[in-house]
């Protein structure tokens, strides 16, 4: 009987291949499989672009309704100096009213009116507390209200400089040359905070602006109107936004605040 011999060499070699080949094809496929998940499941640059353009313009408007709501508040703060000035018989050109929130450590304006355009200007948008009349008038725990100044304009800068803590420079460029001043704190009633300071300023001693017409301010309407909104409407507008909004209602007018106040 004849004797057979099975090699297995051939075979297996062959065999190895078929399972090495159906291996790698195997890697292959789950390769292919998860590179295409991942480009089906990836953004594509064009599509992240869009959604920045989207969040970019979303951002432009959000920005726009703050400057907006800042500009509005601006007129109607205006509107209502402008009412309880025209009330009281002081809306003339010798006289202007200013509205300041404080804040921290600073005071920022939040409206001014005057008949006298250079005095109705803007300028510095915000100082500090230390600085002005006002500043003594927001320490003060008697509600000092009245000050007069010289007429000289040398005399006035040294007394803004001894007397007020402004530099010199500082003195020298305020554009409207105050002889007079009168000066309240803004309160929602007599048992809350201070959160502001109205401030009235006649450029003469005999002007529009007497002694007793703070307490005709604190008695007017107008004056509790003010009061009221202010302390609501300042609440959720920060100093950046407001100033945003005097650019704004500034670039509309055609004319920008400068560095004088």
């Amino acid at each position: 009987m004849p004797f057979c011999v099975a090699s297995i060499g051939p075979s297996y070699k062959w065999n190895g291949l078929v399972v090495f080949a159906l291996i790698a094809l195997g890697l292959l496929l789950a390769g292919g499989a998860i590179v295409y998940n991942r480009r089906r499941h990836r953004p594509t640059l064009l599509t992240l672009t869009n959604e920045n353009a989207l969040l970019t313009d979303e951002l432009a408007r959000c920005e726009e309704q703050i400057d907006n709501r800042a500009t509005n508040l601006i007129n109607v703060v205006n509107v209502l100096l402008r009412d309880l000035a025209n009330d009281l018989g002081i809306y003339r050109g010798d006289t202007r009213l200013s509205v300041y929130r404080h804040n921290e450590d600073k005071f920022y304006l939040v409206g001014r009116v005057s008949p006298n355009e250079n005095y109705a200007a803007v300028g510095r948008t915000s100082y500090p507390d230390s600085q002005g009349f006002i500043g003594q008038v927001w320490r003060a725990a008697d509600d000092k209200t009245n000050v007069t100044f010289p007429t000289d304009r040398q005399d006035w800068v040294e007394t803004q400089v001894q007397s007020y803590g402004l530099s010199r420079s500082e003195a020298e460029v305020l554009k409207m040359h105050t002889v007079f001043m009168t000066a309240t704190k803004l309160r929602r009633d007599v048992h809350d905070a201070a959160f502001g300071v109205l401030c009235i300023e006649c450029d003469r001693k005999r002007g529009s602006v007497k002694a007793g017409t703070l307490n005709e301010v604190r008695n007017s309407p107008q004056f509790k109107t003010l009061t009221s909104i202010l302390d609501i409407s300042l609440t959720g507008l920060s100093h950046d936004e407001v100033k945003r909004g005097f650019l704004d209602k500034a670039s509309n007018s055609g004319s920008l605040p400068t560095q004088q106040s």
